[in-house]
């Protein structure tokens, strides 16, 4: 049964999506990406193909019902702050093993929050390309008009469609909750993180891959216009499940909402995966 919920951190009241199951064999927590909303997962939380898993989806601090009062404190919209902010949530929410289920920005909070989670079993990352600190092989992002309204607070329509379109592959429903998410975000949110990714503030990704010692599944829709494949590709060669990138056919950023079918059944065939390394 899906249900809304509210829970009170240090910070905020988070709000957030939970669907229950008997007897669950995994818990998956899902984060959104930049300036959408726990509402981008209602295709896998609505899912009977998840039915056996207990599945949460939260929004992040000033997107979607999760208010954080930006006039007196915007470090909350930093990467460690939302960071902070997962750890925390999980820390309340959730007592069993989970895995980690990020959409683009919300995959790399993941990652930078995992250190802190007890429990962690996996990562499923969709439109999330590992960081370093260190040199690395390729850009991760490509060169795309919308990259720079990612960080920018007031937008045009114009702008907002540039956005929302370079976030799918023509479907006009993903396009619609797309552009509904980025109505709702607090007016501060995007430039606030933009000061945040600026300052190099956050943990090197692939070395925290690396110490935890999770192979993450590394998903990516094969239309995707703003992460570069390439560079995907190089470090799921590496580091990711099955040694290659999860490539879902004629989607775009937003696979979740555009392919939600064969990402419900990727997402089960980690999880199989994952309780497989434990048995």
């Amino acid at each position: 049964m899906l249900s809304k919920k509210s829970v009170k951190l240090s910070s905020c009241h988070a709000s957030y999506f939970e669907k229950t199951a008997n007897d669950a064999s995994a818990t998956i927590l899902m984060v959104h990406g930049n300036s959408l909303s726990k509402e981008t997962f209602l295709p896998q939380l609505e899912s009977e193909q998840l039915d056996q898993y207990r599945l949460i989806a939260v929004d992040l601090p000033g997107n979607g019902d999760t208010e954080v009062n930006s006039k007196t404190d915007t470090s909350r919209f930093s990467i460690k702050g939302m960071a902070d902010f997962i750890s925390e949530f999980a820390g309340n929410v959730i007592d069993e093993d989970l895995i980690l289920m990020g959409h683009s920005l919300g995959g790399h909070l993941c990652i930078q929050a995992a250190s802190d989670i007890d429990g962690l079993k996996g990562f499923f990352l969709m439109g999330t390309p590992p960081l370093t600190t260190s040199e690395m092989p390729a850009a991760p992002f490509n060169d795309h008009p919308a990259m720079g309204l990612l960080f920018k607070d007031e937008l045009t329509r114009e702008e907002l469609d540039i956005l929302a379109d370079s976030m799918h592959n023509g479907s006009a429903d993903a396009s619609k909750k797309i552009k509904n998410a980025f109505s709702k975000t607090d007016p501060t949110l995007r430039s606030s993180l933009g000061q945040s990714v600026a300052t190099g503030d956050y943990k090197d990704e692939l070395r925290e891959l690396v110490s935890i010692g999770i192979a993450p599944a590394l998903v990516l829709g094969e239309k995707d216009e703003l992460i570069n494949a390439d560079y995907v590709k190089e470090i799921a060669e590496s580091t990711g499940w099955q040694n290659s990138p999860q490539i879902i056919p004629e989607a775009g950023h937003c696979v979740q909402l555009e392919a939600s079918e064969a990402v419900n059944s990727l997402l089960a065939e980690y999880i199989s995966f994952v309780d497989s390394r434990e048995s």
